[in-house]
């Protein structure tokens, strides 16, 4: 590994080697150690960042299969992604065995650079250059096979059908650019493939400029929810910002922040190119191309779980609360530090109306938020509203709203929880509620995403959605609360508006 070397005076800053984003399967062994002792034998010296990967991926249950059936490397450019598929590819052919391996790209000149850097290490190698064929290299068709028949064929995805092959491991490069079509034709040449894996390779995606990033998001929003049962090894470097609109000036100037993107930072990304960079290209370029800040799609392919025109037609400009009864929510964000109120009560026109009467933004993160709980106490300790709340966020506020008098109504499990979703969206879809426009609920309609509650449906998605989407998720509980059990006291109510 050659470190860059710094000017006089200055301190070198060297790029994380760990990344901020990931998930590793559980394993009893890995292949890595041996794995790592060839590719040194060859020349392949990889950054330690490279060689973790390489040993994550390749862990082992006790049956020989691989922990990880799938394995994602999410960094920008430059930072060393084609050198670890090329040890890879290395492993594969050389050490496990891999009787047939494909190597598939979105550009022709990438899959290249890949194919050239694997012949080299082959050639250079004494142990290897032995034990290799004749290299195919007509356009196309380039291929690599051993003595003892294990071949790796390298391939654009507009010349790679997969129809009617198998294969052992599948790289997919450039995974930021890989449409359903094609994934979802080539994941079945893993099929008959006992010990089969698939990688894949990527740099951040910009969703308004590339419509085919859905897999790749898909796959990351699978460990964003935290579904520990996953076999999927990924890794992400990058800065922790939910759009690329979100990295501020301050943040883009953070030598600190440029470490935790660039892995290679200090190795073969110097510190003076990237602010070579900053200064030359626009913020948002920025924050993608080189702070791994990705603009992330929904895995469905749509801007959002609701349909904005539908919702746009759902819109009453001056709904009114009074004399009518009605059922709170509320909702608090995973960190603490927002939280929202909404209302749900009957029109007269027999449609049910939402209303996001309180947000709060200035939650301390440590317990519950400042004003919150005696806010739900003011509005309904003289009327004796029904108050609504998932279990999740409003457990630890129950004793408090005890002692304040509210009586709190939980949604206990997940069938609940998918219900009350799947009302408030088939609701918005039919254009049946009404509600009355505010920043906060449009924001989070905008952009909630879904994720799955195994057989009982779906939920909104804290996690994968772009913003806080509290104040959805209040509406929500708050409206299954009226549909399904009704308004508490039938009386007044004060004006909130």
């Amino acid at each position: 590994m050659h470190l860059m070397s710094s000017k006089p005076g200055e301190r070198p800053v060297f790029g994380d080697q760990l990344p901020r984003i990931s998930h590793v399967p559980e394993r009893v062994g890995s292949a890595g150690p041996e794995a790592l002792e060839l590719c040194e034998k060859v020349g392949l010296t990889l950054d330690p960042w490279q060689a973790w990967c390489l040993e994550q991926a390749l862990g082992e249950h006790r049956d020989g299969s691989w922990a990880a059936y799938e394995t994602a490397i999410v960094c920008s450019r430059q930072n060393g992604k084609s050198e670890l598929l090329t040890a890879r590819l290395v492993v594969g052919l050389f050490l496990l065995g891999e009787r047939e391996i494909i190597y598939s790209s979105h550009r022709y000149d990438a899959a290249m650079v890949v194919f050239r850097r694997l012949v080299g290490v082959i050639e250079g190698s004494a142990l290897l250059r032995k034990r290799i064929g004749p290299v195919k290299h007509a356009h196309g068709l380039e291929l690599i096979e051993t003595t003892d028949g294990a071949r790796a064929g390298f391939k654009t995805r507009t010349k790679l059908g997969g129809r009617g092959h198998s294969c052992d491991l599948l790289i997919l490069d450039e995974a930021h650019i890989l449409s359903e079509a094609a994934h979802g034709s080539l994941l079945p040449m893993l099929a008959a493939r006992r010990r089969a894996q698939i990688w894949y390779a990527a740099t951040p995606p910009e969703a308004n400029a590339n419509e085919d990033s859905q897999v790749l998001a898909g796959v990351r929003e699978r460990v964003l929810e935290g579904d520990s049962d996953e076999r999927l090894f990924y890794a992400e470097w990058s800065v922790d910002a939910a759009t690329p609109e979100d990295v501020s000036t301050e943040m883009a100037r953070d030598e600190q922040l440029w470490a935790q993107a660039n892995p290679a930072l200090g190795i073969r990304i110097a510190a003076s190119q990237v602010e070579n960079e900053r200064k030359a290209m626009d913020p948002v370029s920025f924050a993608v191309e080189r702070l791994g800040v990705g603009r992330w799609p929904k895995a469905d392919g749509l801007p959002g779980a609701i349909d904005l025109e539908n919702w746009k037609a759902c819109e009453d400009p001056a709904p009114d609360a009074r004399d009518r009864d009605v059922v709170f929510g509320f909702d608090i964000a995973p960190d603490r530090r927002s939280a929202a109120i909404a209302a749900a009560w009957q029109g007269d026109d027999g449609l049910p109306r939402v209303d996001v009467i309180e947000t709060f933004p200035q939650g301390e993160g440590s317990g519950p938020l400042a004003g919150l709980t005696e806010r739900l106490a003011a509005i309904t300790g003289t009327h004796h509203e029904r108050v609504m709340a998932d279990i999740a966020p409003a457990g630890p506020l129950l004793d408090d709203l005890n002692r304040l008098g509210v009586s709190c109504e939980l949604i206990s499990g997940a069938g609940q929880l998918a219900q009350a979703c799947a009302t408030f969206l088939d609701r918005v879809e039919a254009k049946s509620l009404r509600y009355r426009w505010s920043e906060p609920l449009d924001l989070a309609v905008q952009n909630a995403a879904t994720r799955p509650l195994g057989d009982s449906g779906f939920a909104w998605s804290r996690r994968s959605s772009a913003v806080d989407i509290s104040p959805l998720v209040a509406a929500t509980v708050a409206l299954f609360g009226l549909l399904e059990f009704g308004a508490g006291y039938s009386g007044p109510l004060l004006e909130l508006i």
